[in-house]
């Protein structure tokens, strides 16, 4: 079988050392690899042949490791400027390998059945280390890998067959697993769509800078990576300079800055069990427990809790702080409002918004929400169009207007004391960045990672959701800080979501 991965048609494949010491090259036609020595005073490089059978090359700074075509591995140690390459070595495999990554004592590997793998005993008097050992983190999540890479400051990143980026921190010689015991989730820009093409895969192969991405396995790896040349062909590289992912469409995008990695953990809330299926989830500043009456709606105040009912009822719970739960429900009079059916309610920290079920003629809200602190007044209408309201003060607390908010087909809607939130008609989340008393309706929008069937947010924008299968389960992040290479800003700290995420589409 033919080469037609990654740098396909090309003279050769490259691959440095993490500190550019090393330069090794893989001719395509002939399958040979060879080790660049010193450059001469007069600027000439001189090339020895390091192997036969080269199908991929991962180089730290005094070792090699290669798999072969027939797909053995091997491994040369002792390596430096005056002496690029040595003897290979074979070093025994459970399996197959598709790619091998080596960085700061850390050896990982991804076999071509996308089982991951990482190497223990490794040091500074031990370049091959003792044995291979099974990652269980990535089956655990039920990861389906594609391709790794390892990074500055123990960082592992990884790309799955549906395109997602995820990445594991704490990687050092003594825990090459990292101290995560899962991966985070990485949001790349809306804009990438990862489909056939290779023409950027090709053109990396000169630019030193993000060489590393270029080391692809031959023969047995092709098949595994050709069966994905029709979807999400990827590639995934970390080095000082940032994070970069090549995609299929052509593309190169690169992260410079801090990132916020995202997690969403199971809860099985006390009194209940595992396979309890959710419908329904609120939150607010107060606690409460779930109504004695049947609900459709919950919406929290300082000092009550609002209940509606699908036939439009309002109950009240009254809550102090000697009883935050409340004694029992009071049903709130409507017969000032007449024939009508209230389907949403929700409470700030003095005011009360609802709509009927005839909406506002203007804009026939389905849904509307205010924040706990009652600076925000968002609205939902029955096409999934968001509206937000404009000129709340504290001297006119009904606002002045109406604003469309564009960008998205939303079926929820929730706010905290500084954002808002949503759930898109597909069950994707995402939240509206820039908003401010000056800007109410903010600036774009931003998905985060994961699905649900319904959410909530607390005033300080912590996460709940009912997953796809009726679970329940809440959002941890995780900021992976930017590269030393770059100079920290002066501002005060802010909040993983607060962190506008750099991605540079090249």
């Amino acid at each position: 079988m033919g080469y037609s991965g990654p740098g396909c048609g090309i003279l050769s494949l490259q691959a440095y050392g993490v500190s550019g010491n090393l330069l090794w090259k893989v001719e395509q036609k002939s399958m040979t690899a060879f080790a660049c020595a010193k450059v001469s005073v007069k600027g000439k490089r001189h090339w020895y042949k390091a192997g036969e059978h080269t199908g991929f090359v991962a180089l730290s700074d005094d070792s090699a490791w290669i798999i072969r075509t027939n797909g053995d591995l091997y491994l040369q140690t002792g390596l430096s400027v005056e002496r690029p390459c040595a003897r290979s070595v074979k070093v025994e495999s459970p399996c197959v390998f598709s790619q091998v990554c080596v960085r700061a004592g850390v050896v990982w590997a991804l076999s071509e059945h996308k089982a991951l793998f990482y190497r223990e005993g490794l040091s500074s008097f031990c370049s091959e280390g003792d044995g291979w050992k099974y990652d269980t983190v990535s089956e655990a999540q039920g990861l389906e890998l594609i391709c790794v890479a390892l990074g500055d400051g123990g960082t592992a990143w990884a790309l799955d067959t549906s395109g997602s980026l995820w990445f594991r921190t704490g990687l050092c010689a003594s825990r090459p697993q990292g101290e995560d015991d899962h991966w985070w989730q990485i949001s790349i820009s809306d804009y990438v769509v990862f489909d056939q093409g290779s023409l950027f895969q090709t053109l990396l192969q000169a630019t030193q800078s993000v060489a590393t991405v270029t080391r692809a396995p031959v023969e047995r790896v092709v098949a595994f990576l050709s069966q994905y040349s029709q979807c999400q062909p990827s590639l995934v590289s970390a080095n000082a300079g940032g994070v970069w992912v090549a995609s299929g469409r052509n593309q190169l995008h690169l992260a410079r800055g801090s990132l916020v990695g995202t997690f969403w953990q199971n809860v099985v809330p006390r009194g209940t069990v595992s396979a309890t299926r959710w419908t329904f989830i609120t939150s607010s500043s107060v606690p409460h427990r779930e109504a004695e009456v049947e609900l459709s709606h919950l919406s929290a105040c300082r000092d009550a809790l609002w209940g509606l009912d699908s036939h439009g009822r309002v109950s009240i719970r009254t809550l102090s702080p000697s009883c935050p739960s409340g004694l029992h429900w009071t049903p709130l009079d409507l017969s000032q409002l007449g024939n009508v059916r209230l389907v949403s309610v929700s409470c700030g920290s003095q005011n009360v918004w609802a709509v009927d079920s005839r909406g506002v003629v203007y804009f026939r809200l389905v849904s509307i929400q205010t924040s706990p602190n009652d600076r925000l007044l968002w609205a939902l209408d029955n096409r999934g169009c968001v509206f937000v309201r404009t000129g709340l003060s504290d001297e006119m607390p009904v606002g002045t207007g109406w604003e469309l908010v564009p960008g998205l087909a939303v079926s929820q809607l929730v706010l905290s004391c500084r954002t808002a939130w949503v759930r898109c008609v597909n069950g994707e989340l995402a939240r509206r960045y820039g908003i401010s008393e000056r800007n109410p309706a903010g600036d774009y929008w931003k998905k985060i990672p994961g699905n649900a069937n319904w959410f909530t947010v607390t005033p300080e924008d912590e996460l709940w959701a009912v997953t796809l299968v009726g679970g329940l389960s809440r959002r941890l992040t995780k900021l992976l800080p930017q590269t030393p290479s770059r100079p920290r800003s002066s501002s005060p700290a802010l909040g993983g979501d607060d962190i506008d995420e750099e991605w540079e589409l090249i």
